[in-house]
């Protein structure tokens, strides 16, 4: 397996507790079915008009789109996948539970923007690259560095030395997977050309409650609210036992 860029959380972002693993970001040959993502590719563009819609982030997206693209539960299901991701992190996974955050499809090109500086909510993320055309821009960019730090070198001069950013290239048959919770980062804004992307997020079985979605954050691009009792569900079934059991561990 040819990996490409392989980091530890605290090569990136410096000492962090919060985190399920060590590690900070891969991007590695995914060996997945191309004929697979060439037809998620094409159903999504086909239902890019009737379904997406801008996110708080600044980027064009489907949200659940394994509800409207059958083949995307192929991945979403395929243990063997999930596997080698486990490998990266050192401990089990699954697929993230709350449906409305679980996988998204981005459309990124100068009309549909790309994505602004953030840091994700969900606890992992996979970018799986359906479509490069011709693409611009459209790299990944990770400030090194504290998230409040880069935040703050945002707001008093509008923008971060390139000498601070670690920039991923993205590629065809392969996905970047990582920890991006409280790390800052963004796509660089597409001059031309285009880019699709499927992101498929994870969190840990063993510490669930290492989960950064927020009622208020999932609301700004879901204010129907008709995901809150799964999510609050979720947190007393799920998160709530196994922090406690940690807590009484002394693991947290």
């Amino acid at each position: 397996m040819n990996i490409i860029h392989h980091y530890t959380r605290e090569e990136l972002i410096g000492p962090s507790f919060w985190k399920f693993s060590d590690l900070g970001m891969v991007q590695f040959q995914n060996n997945y079915d191309q004929a697979l993502l060439d037809t998620i590719r094409r159903k999504a563009i086909a239902l890019k008009n009737s379904l997406s819609s801008p996110s708080c982030l600044s980027s064009s997206y489907i949200r659940e789109p394994h509800k409207h693209i059958i083949e995307i539960n192929e991945l979403l299901e395929d243990k063997e996948r999930i596997a080698r991701l486990e490998s990266f992190v050192g401990n089990s996974l699954e697929v993230y539970p709350l449906s409305i955050a679980r996988c998204f499809i981005h459309f990124m090109n100068p009309n549909d923007g790309s994505l602004f500086w953030h840091s994700d909510a969900v606890p992992s993320l996979e970018i799986i690259n359906l479509e490069l055309s011709d693409v611009v821009g459209g790299e990944m960019q990770i400030y090194k560095g504290s998230e409040d730090e880069g935040r703050m070198e945002l707001v008093k001069n509008g923008k971060i030395p390139e000498e601070k950013l670690l920039t991923v290239k993205p590629r065809l048959e392969y996905s970047v997977f990582g920890q991006f919770t409280r790390t800052l980062h963004r796509t660089r804004p597409i001059e031309s050309g285009s880019r699709i992307a499927l992101l498929i997020a994870y969190r840990s079985k063993e510490k669930p409650y290492i989960d950064d979605n927020t009622v208020w954050f999932l609301a700004a691009d879901n204010p129907r609210m008709e995901w809150l009792d799964d999510f609050t569900q979720d947190i007393k079934s799920t998160k709530i036992p196994a922090y406690l059991r940690d807590k009484q561990l002394g693991v947290i």
